[in-house]
C-alpha cells in the first residue's frame, strides 16, 4: 500500500466527493501534507491540494488554534511554509523559534 493511499488521497483524486472519508477534504489532505513534510518528502498531488485549497487552509488555521506543543507548532510551521512557497498562499504565522526569512 503507498503512503498516499494511508490516507485516502488516491480516493480523494480519482473521485472529488467519496462517501466513506472519516475526514473532510481538507483535514485528509493537510495530515498527508504533515505526515510528507515531517519525513523530508516532497508532498504529491499538488493539483488535488490546490482544488481544495480554501479547505487545507481552514483546516490548518483551526489547527494553530489549538496547537500547545512546540513540537506540534514546528510541525504547522513546516506545513504553513509549504503552502506559502508552493500554493502562493501568505499565512502568517510563524514558529517562535523560525527562521524570519523564507
Amino acid at each position: 500500500m503507498r503512503k498516499a493511499s494511508r490516507f485516502g488521497i488516491d480516493a480523494l483524486a480519482l473521485d472529488p466527493d467519496p462517501k466513506f472519508l472519516a475526514e473532510r477534504p481538507g483535514g485528509l489532505i493537510h495530515a498527508y501534507l504533515e505526515a510528507q513534510l515531517s519525513l523530508g518528502q516532497s508532498p504529491k498531488y499538488i493539483n488535488l491540494v490546490r482544488e481544495h485549497q480554501m479547505d487545507v487552509i481552514i483546516h490548518h488555521m483551526r489547527l494553530l488554534e489549538h496547537a500547545t506543543s512546540d513540537e506540534r507548532l514546528h510541525r504547522l510551521d513546516q506545513v504553513s511554509k509549504w503552502m506559502e512557497k508552493t500554493l502562493s498562499v501568505p499565512l502568517f504565522y510563524r514558529c517562535p523559534d523560525s527562521s524570519s526569512s523564507k
